[in-house]
């Protein structure tokens, strides 16, 4: 606000209002704020969007002993020192009791190289061992991670009954990830 304020006047609250003037003074010889004053100001532009979609659905995944998760997505980004990354999964997924549970459970995640960075748990009652339910959840992480390069997962694990999630050309869209890159 300092910056802000050595620019235009300000009404006793802080705020630039329409009778806020703008000192002539305090701009460069073409008219426009002076770097100097925008110093500071700035970044949060977007600068990259990588998406990845799963086009194949896959086979459901039933839940045994030692169940390993599954990674549907891996995607390798590359990206500038500094920036910021966001993350948006789409997750159309199927849970289904598999004749073995009336109440299945999952769990969905996001993940930096092997690093929870978001997770959903994802839990149904139904009348009986056969009931299903398919749905859409999303997913969302921001991460400011070191170096230039790192890799994002989205999966899931079967905790009870079956699991798995859908590609673009079945139920609403499939599942996606899409990483947008953020200027520092």
């Amino acid at each position: 606000m300092t910056k802000a304020r050595t620019l235009a006047d300000f009404n006793t609250t802080g705020v630039l209002t329409s009778t806020s003037t703008i000192n002539p003074a305090n701009l460069d010889s073409t008219g426009t704020i002076p770097s100097a004053l925008l110093a500071g100001v700035g970044g949060g532009k977007i600068v990259n969007v990588t998406r990845e979609v799963l086009s194949t659905s896959l086979p459901a995944t039933p839940h045994t002993s030692g169940t390993p998760e599954v990674d549907v997505i891996t995607k390798t980004v590359n990206f500038t020192e500094g920036n910021s990354l966001i993350i948006i999964a789409n997750a159309a997924y199927e849970l289904e009791g598999n004749g073995a549970t009336n109440n299945p459970k999952a769990l969905c995640f996001i993940r930096e190289s092997g690093t929870n960075l978001m997770n959903i748990s994802l839990r149904n009652r139904f009348p009986d061992s056969t009931g299903y339910k398919q749905d859409v959840v999303v997913l969302t992480a921001q991460l400011s991670p070191s170096g230039t390069q790192t890799t994002i997962e989205l999966g899931y694990e079967a905790i009870s009954g079956r699991m798995r999630y859908f590609g673009s050309s079945d139920f609403l869209g499939g599942t996606s990830l899409t990483i947008l890159e953020i200027a520092a």
